[in-house]
């Protein structure tokens, strides 16, 4: 049955989609198994891998082939490995049901030996929830020695005590599992640690990568390698040594922070005019213009892009400028749109803005209140971010990014150009920086269309890519080599040096929530930094950044008592809101950056711009 269905592209689609677990994953121990549990799998198995008109009596004999070489041969291994791998792993467990050892060991090997194979962090950023199949089997059937689950061992660490910390389902076992997996006669021997619980120290290693995915990535490489070796081990061991191996696995799905389905490509984001932009920009518009128009794809969303950069391009090109503006909305933001979109055009940034809407809705309300040209049609993705962006540069426009909860107070292009002209021209990037610590943020930031920027977005982009639970903030501020680490060198990765940047006046004219100093009529914008990206993500109410219990400000600024054609500091509501956020002077010292700044893999004490600015 499969070698009649290999050829369509549905195929693979249609067998991930099928299964879905019976809640969301959490850090709640009551959602640890039901959240990795997918109950319709045996008859996926059956219906994808033997078809319904084989009989009982012959499904024995079926399942002793290997089934899935079919898929292989037919350029399954290349179109979709993981999907190859899945079917192999339906046919494990099949086998397993049915009690054919034979055919169990045989494909069990082989399946252990592709999935040694596959970096994790693959998995956290697949939609094939392998692990949550691989959990819904009944290992009891093979079952593992009983020394596996480590009961009544006398050490210092309860190992049994730590294994019952994923059954109670009063509690979180994320949290509770921290005494145990950084115990630190744990940490400071592993070796004996090992030999007492091989599996529990297993167990501590992956929450131990859990942790860094979730809060200081630069740790990242320190235990992945100790959680490849789990998969080293045999499947129906992990299942049935009575440690959650395959649950908890299926949790790091919960850490992604993007998917791999884009709407880019690498030949979408590969115009032969994105090493030029100097050169575009010292042209005479109609030159400049026409070599954008040029440009094309095949594909609806960088195809819309481009007809998008040619229309904010050719309205900055008409003004003397370079700058476009570029920002992305869906979901909830959906309905200041429109105020959005006003605001844009009282301070005159409206033809040169591009609204990424990432969603139907955000789509229809953007063609309705905007100029319809510049509403990009996407799908949710924090990579988007970037990808629109890079587009801009691509085609020899500068692109200033401005996340969709900020307010603007005025044009922010002559706050820009300044910069660039009063000896600081060296900078192609402009980063916005926090007013109490000494962190970057890409709540907006200026780039200019230049190779080294360039090269640096594309890079940025691929590492994202390739480590789907990383910030993308802490990323970026890594790459330019700023008071934030991830797991790589980063002179070493970005094989040149890093684009010349600096930061915004974050004090006084373009700020963030919280305090601020100066003359409030030098106010540019206003970010309300909303921490809401939790959906963005895909995640679910457990997220932290859910829990904030200020009145929204898009609600504030963006409701229905704020006229934006009139200066937000000339209306007492929104004027309030700004004086109880002011400061007579900026802090005497900023604070270390990072969530963990402690840890050895953290950036140590303050940057350069902490004296600077």
């Amino acid at each position: 049955i499969l070698s009649t269905r290999v050829a369509p592209g549905w195929l693979w689609s249609s067998v991930r989609d099928e299964l879905q677990p019976e809640c969301s994953v959490s850090k709640r121990t009551a959602d640890l198994q039901c959240g990795a549990s997918l109950p319709g799998w045996r008859a996926l198995a059956v219906g994808v891998l033997i078809g319904p008109q084989v009989l009982e009596d012959e499904i024995h004999h079926v399942l002793q082939e290997d089934i899935v070489a079919q898929v292989r041969k037919g350029g399954g291994s290349r179109l979709c490995p993981l999907g190859c791998l899945f079917l192999d792993a339906l046919q494990m467990l099949l086998t397993l049901e049915y009690r054919l050892s034979d055919a169990y060991a045989a494909i069990s090997v082989r399946f252990g030996q592709a999935l040694q194979q596959i970096p994790f962090a693959v998995w956290v950023g697949s939609r094939w929830p392998l692990f949550a199949l691989l959990n819904s089997a009944d290992w009891g059937i093979v079952g593992a020695p009983a020394a596996y689950r480590c009961d009544g061992l006398s050490s210092s660490v309860d190992w049994g005590r730590f294994r019952q910390v994923f059954d109670d389902p009063e509690g979180s076992w994320w949290q509770k599992s921290i005494e145990y997996v950084y115990h630190p006669d744990v940490g400071e021997s592993m070796f004996i640690a090992s030999k007492q619980c091989l599996y529990g120290v297993y167990i501590s290693n992956l929450i131990k990568l859990f942790w860094a995915m979730e809060s200081e990535s630069s740790a990242y490489s320190i235990y992945s390698p100790y959680v490849q070796w789990i998969f080293y081990e045999s499947p129906h061991l992990l299942g049935a040594s009575g440690w959650p191996f395959f649950a908890v696995l299926h949790h790091g799905t919960a850490l992604r922070r993007h998917g791999f389905i884009l709407d880019y490509d690498a030949v979408d984001l590969s115009s032969p005019l994105m090493w030029h932009g100097q050169y575009l920009q010292a042209l005479p518009p109609g030159h400049h213009l026409a070599l954008v128009s040029l440009q094309h794809s095949d594909r609806q969303v960088p195809e819309s892009g481009f007809r998008a950069v040619r229309r904010a391009g050719a309205a900055a090109r008409q003004i003397g400028s370079f700058v476009v503006y570029a920002t992305m909305v869906y979901g909830r933001f959906t309905r200041y749109i429109q105020g959005f979109a006003a605001r844009a055009a009282v301070v005159g940034i409206a033809q040169r803005l591009i609204v990424f809407a990432l969603d139907s809705e955000a789509h229809a309300q953007c063609c309705n209140h905007h100029d319809p040209v510049l509403c990009v049609s996407g799908s949710v993705s924090v990579l988007n971010k970037f990808f629109l962006p890079l587009q801009v540069l691509s085609l020899g426009f500068d692109v200033v990014w401005l996340d969709f909860d900020i307010y603007l107070f005025a044009d922010p292009t002559p706050h820009l150009v300044p910069w660039r002209q009063a000896g600081h021209a060296q900078h192609d990037i402009l980063m916005a920086y926090a007013f109490e610590s000494d962190c970057l943020c890409n709540g907006f930031f200026f780039m200019r269309s230049r190779p080294s920027v360039v090269r640096w977005l594309q890079k940025l982009l691929q590492w994202l890519y390739d480590n789907p639970f990383e910030h993308d903030q802490r990323a970026m501020a890594a790459l330019l080599n700023y008071t934030e680490r991830i797991s790589v060198d980063v002179e070493q990765y970005l094989e040149q040096a890093v684009p010349r940047w600096h930061v915004l006046d974050v004090e006084n004219r373009f700020l963030h929530f919280g305090h601020w100093t100066g003359d409030a009529d030098k106010i540019v914008l206003f970010h309300f930094m909303d921490g809401s990206a939790f959906d963005l993500y895909g995640r679910s109410d457990w997220d932290a950044s859910v829990n904030f219990r200020r009145p929204s400000l898009m609600d504030i600024f963006y409701g229905s008592s704020t006229n934006h054609t009139e200066h937000p500091l000339l209306q007492p509501h929104l004027s309030a809101v700004m004086q109880r956020q002011w400061v007579a002077s900026p802090p005497a010292k900023r604070q270390p950056c990072g969530i963990l700044p402690n840890v050895a893999g953290a950036h140590e004490g303050l940057g350069w711009l902490a004296s600077v600015c």
